[in-house]
């Protein structure tokens, strides 16, 4: 069998099934996908074709933890929405709560 344009295919099947698996085995549903695109190998062309958001470039610090410290290069960050009311979601008290200060 072929698909065509099979990258943003299977990046919309797991849009659609995502939230059901995250609640299965996670216990909530998220609301939002995030992902980052090296730049330097790939133009970021299936998540745009999939419907994925450009929100801009990381810094290429990598992840900031406490005793460790390394770099990696820029990437593009992409979202993809999970329900229309996300912007919400993520910024509720339910979710403040949650956070330490």
């Amino acid at each position: 069998m072929k698909v065509k344009n099979l990258a943003s295919h299977v990046l919309a099947k797991l849009a659609r099934r995502i939230a059901d698996d995250w609640q299965e085995r996670w216990g909530y549903r998220p609301v939002l996908m995030e992902t980052f695109v090296d730049p330097r190998h790939h133009e970021g062309s299936s998540y745009k074709a999939a419907g994925w958001q450009y929100l801009g470039m990381s810094t290429g610090e990598g992840l900031v933890r406490e005793g460790c410290t390394y770099t990696t290069s820029p990437k593009m960050i992409f979202v993809k929405p999970l329900r229309e009311e996300f912007r919400q979601v993520l910024c509720s008290e339910y979710l403040k709560a949650g956070v330490e200060r």
